[in-house]
């Protein structure tokens, strides 16, 4: 079975063979599911991405996997859609030729490339599932995260470099409208959540919709690593993603106000870029908002932006946190959520989207309203005075993600669609 993957990343493995190291921190459970595949017998796989360390096609072979680097195109660059269908078409009729892929995986509808190939599979009547990933038709509908437009108006160096709210959802939006041709044209679509399959019944209605779910990235499965109250950092919380207002990381900062009345030491760690270090005048618009109420608020003492973290090192921090957040206004499965169950750490986590599915409340976490500080920081509070209900949720975590993220089973299911699909065409 000839298997072609077109994916949003960066393939390390590609760019070390060339000498050009490279780290990617999104998608990376990805290479868990490349890892596992490529293992098994009588798979010819070939993984297309878009790259922007090459100026034209790339390809490489590794561990008998073909890959194929292509150009991208920046978001923020595109201001004429159909000028980057027609370059990325071009690539792909390209790849198609050497490859002759039986079926075509396209990993995610956010980026122009994927309607592209989908196009392109049509025309040469090759079958291909779309995997949900991010649906830019609904985060579009969520991205202020609850504030107004009023709270993020840009400034003069926001418009000229755009870095507005109001270009980030205009971009978006562009997006959206492409993302909803490429469904119309997919027969077959993968998804793990009803969030997903809500969205696909609205985006492609007559589509055969498949349930598989997916893994983490190889590092979680490395080791045996578990959370353990006795060694975790007391009162700590852990956020992993905040650049933007859908992450939610202004409702976790009024919670975090909230919280100091009962414990002035809670901590908030927060993994991305460290606002704090930054000059004001490069802030975002988003950035600014949140500055101005760590100020405010005096909060400093209180939070700490830890940087771009690798996998090793997110785990340590997992490890050593009290309490797992995750904030967003909207988020399909949240990987940060399964990794952090994964390793049994107590969660609390926003009733949106995809993660409805991912927690039984009480249970294995807690959910709130995604617009409720005074909820969040309620759960908060009951898992930091309360150890027995800490390891409870943290047991309960573990036993719900061994079984959701198994690799056998997961990559099994994935083989069995493949095979479904290839015989539709027979």
């Amino acid at each position: 079975m000839r298997i072609l993957w077109l994916v949003n990343i960066e393939i390390p493995e590609f760019f070390s063979v060339l000498g050009i190291e490279t780290k990617i921190f999104t998608g990376s459970w990805l290479i868990s599911m490349l890892n596992e595949l490529k293992k098994v017998e009588n798979v010819n796989l070939s993984v297309v991405f878009p790259s922007t360390k090459v100026k034209d096609i790339k390809s490489v072979q590794i561990d008998n996997v073909n890959y194929f680097a292509f150009p991208k195109i920046y978001r923020r660059k595109l201001n004429n859609v159909n000028y980057a269908i027609r370059k990325y078409s071009n690539y792909f009729y390209k790849i198609l030729d050497i490859t002759n892929p039986d079926i075509i995986h396209i990993h995610g509808t956010e980026e122009p490339h994927s309607f592209a190939m989908a196009k392109i599979s049509e025309e040469r009547k090759i079958p291909f599932v779309l995997s949900v990933q991010s649906i830019l038709n609904s985060l579009v509908k969520h991205y202020t995260g609850s504030l107004q437009l009023n709270d993020l108006k840009p400034n003069l160096l926001d418009i000229i470099f755009r870095k507005s709210v109001h270009y980030n959802i205009k971009v978006i939006s562009k997006l959206a409208m492409l993302e909803k041709e490429t469904y119309s044209l997919a027969k077959f679509i993968i998804g793990r959540t009803t969030y997903d399959e809500a969205f696909s019944r609205i985006l492609s209605p007559k589509s055969i919709y498949f349930h598989c779910n997916e893994l983490l990235r190889p590092e979680f499965y490395q080791f045996n690593y578990i959370w353990n109250i006795n060694k975790c950092e007391r009162n700590s919380i852990f956020l992993t993603q905040a650049t933007h207002p859908l992450k939610g990381l202004h409702i976790v900062l009024e919670a975090i106000n909230l919280l100091r009345k009962d414990f002035n030491n809670v901590k908030l760690y927060v993994s991305g870029p460290k606002i704090l270090e930054k000059s004001f005048i490069n802030y975002s618009p988003y950035e600014r908002y949140i500055f101005k109420f760590i100020k405010l608020n005096n909060l400093y003492e209180n939070i700490k932006f830890l940087g771009i973290l690798d996998a090793e090192e997110i785990i340590k921090q997992y490890l050593k946190t009290h309490v797992f957040v995750s904030s967003s206004s909207i988020e399909n499965e949240s990987n940060s959520l399964s990794e952090a169950k994964f390793l049994g750490v107590p969660s609390v986590v926003s009733y949106v989207g995809g993660t409805t599915d991912r927690i039984i409340h009480g249970v294995d976490g807690f959910h709130y309203q995604h617009d409720s500080p005074y909820m969040l920081a309620y759960y908060i509070s009951k898992i930091f005075s309360n150890d027995e209900l800490a390891e409870k949720l943290s047991e309960n975590a573990r036993i719900n993600a061994l079984k959701t993220n198994n690799i056998e089973k997961n990559i099994l299911k994935l083989l069995n669609i493949y095979f479904e699909i290839i015989s539709t065409k027979k």
